[in-house]
């Protein structure tokens, strides 16, 4: 089982939206490609933010933990719409991958 959580940037704040990035490829490579282990963002022009999800499996809370030092968490359900971007996922299987577009409506 997967938990979720959000958390927000200012959409000029490029340098903490690639430190996002790096973290959970790290978090990912580090886990040895655990499925599960994701990271999408949507952006809002209209109040200037970037809203990022974050999944992580239930078996890692010190994964979490790590996260929520740098970037505060608020959990959340499954994010869904067609305006999410993948930034990094933990699917190494063509057929695991299109089943996350097609939750996400992708």
């Amino acid at each position: 089982m997967l938990n979720w959580y959000a958390f927000t940037l200012h959409i000029d704040d490029l340098a903490r939206f690639a430190k996002a990035q790096e973290l959970f490829t790290e978090i990912l490579v580090n886990s040895g490609g655990m499925s599960g282990i994701a990271l999408f963002y949507k952006n809002s022009y209209t109040t200037k933010e970037n809203q990022f999800y974050a999944s992580m499996p239930e078996t890692m809370p010190e994964m979490a933990e790590i996260v929520n030092r740098i970037y505060p968490l608020t959990p959340c359900e499954r994010p869904t719409g067609k305006d999410l971007t993948t930034l990094v996922s933990g699917s190494n299987d063509l057929d695991d991958y299109a089943g996350i577009c097609k939750k996400f409506d992708f």
